[in-house]
């Protein structure tokens, strides 16, 4: 979904006269939001019956930092080899070393998609932390981080100023709150067993269509911050992963196969997908005359190679790297 607003960005960029693609593309943005409540879901889910074990919290929070940084570090270098050879001062400008170690700072990591995944290592930190709390009281757990973001954000609200500190900015930023969402549907999910998915799923589903459509065409000024964005795409997004799981459980049956083989992909197509496009449109601009004609092959292109360099990555770098550096 990321990857199909990028196109629509790139191509509006350097394309002929504006985005050959259609203004609801930019609706992938919520692939984030719903990539952030199926993180929190996930991590509940490979920690049950692992709390209060110090083994277990080390195992845990190593073996997610193990799937989060190689393959960020391969594209982090690629990256920096591609701004070397084109005389780029990005990395001049930017902090390599909190980029590699995805520590927030003012300028964001080097390799833009980055971003994302400063606040996956926090969420990380934070739930290997809860991992000492008794189980039976996780929703709990989560229920008073969920607070203190609130919390800590009211003073900064009411002053109508910002945050300036990049980790406090991490640390409490609403988007923490789809995480906790995504978890919490995991704790209710398993203490439940009867919830209607089918018209939980539905719900998800308009919702999310409403609330993307909401936040597309509002005026960027008039969002407030990344509230607009927990209410208008989070909580849609957690809805939609409750009903799917609930489901795909009460009816047990599962979701098109290609969905699964492209959600194991999707680490490497997140990655890549900018490097890609960031060479094809150079190239695109060095060798091309814009126009309709062009800008559709363009389009193509980009889509194209993302998805095989994507899936290429995967095979290739991604899948050997967890199976050799996963910590038992």
């Amino acid at each position: 979904m990321v990857v199909l607003t990028h196109i629509m960005l790139v191509e509006k960029k350097v394309g002929h006269q504006g985005p050959s693609l259609p203004g609801w593309f930019e609706f992938g943005v919520s692939g984030v939001d719903i990539f952030f409540a199926i993180s929190g879901f996930v991590m509940v889910l490979v920690t049950r019956g692992k709390f209060q074990q110090f083994s277990e919290a080390r195992r845990f929070l190593i073996n997610r930092l193990l799937r989060v940084y190689p393959l960020y570090w391969i594209f982090t270098l690629v990256l920096i080899v591609a701004f070397t050879v084109i005389g780029s001062n990005a990395i001049a400008e930017g902090n390599l070393f909190r980029s590699l170690l995805l520590i927030p700072h003012d300028n964001g990591p080097l390799l833009s998609v980055g971003w994302t995944l400063v606040h996956e290592v926090y969420f990380y930190l934070v739930f290997s932390l809860l991992l000492f709390a008794p189980e039976k009281y996780l929703a709990v757990a989560l229920s008073g981080w969920a607070a203190l973001v609130l919390a800590l954000n009211l003073p900064f609200t009411i002053s109508g100023t910002g945050v300036t500190s990049p980790v406090l900015r991490v640390a409490i930023n609403p988007l923490t709150l789809e995480f906790i969402m995504g978890a919490l549907v995991a704790v209710f999910f398993f203490r439940r067993k009867r919830s209607h998915g089918g018209w939980v799923l539905a719900g998800g589903v308009a919702m999310l269509i409403a609330g993307g459509t909401v936040f597309c065409t509002l005026p960027t000024e008039s969002l407030s911050g990344d509230w607009a964005r927990v209410v208008l795409l989070g909580v849609p997004s957690a809805v939609l992963l409750a009903g799917s799981v609930i489901f795909e459980r009460e009816t047990g049956g599962s979701f098109p196969r290609i969905l699964g083989i492209v959600g194991d992909a999707s680490y490497s197509i997140y990655l890549s997908h900018f490097l890609v496009m960031f060479t094809i449109a150079r190239l695109y601009h060095r060798w091309f005359t814009p126009s309709d004609t062009n800008d559709l092959i363009l389009i193509a292109a980009m889509f194209t190679v993302s998805m095989v360099v994507g899936f290429g990555s995967y095979h290739v770098a991604e899948r050997p790297l967890m199976m050799r550096l996963k910590w038992q």
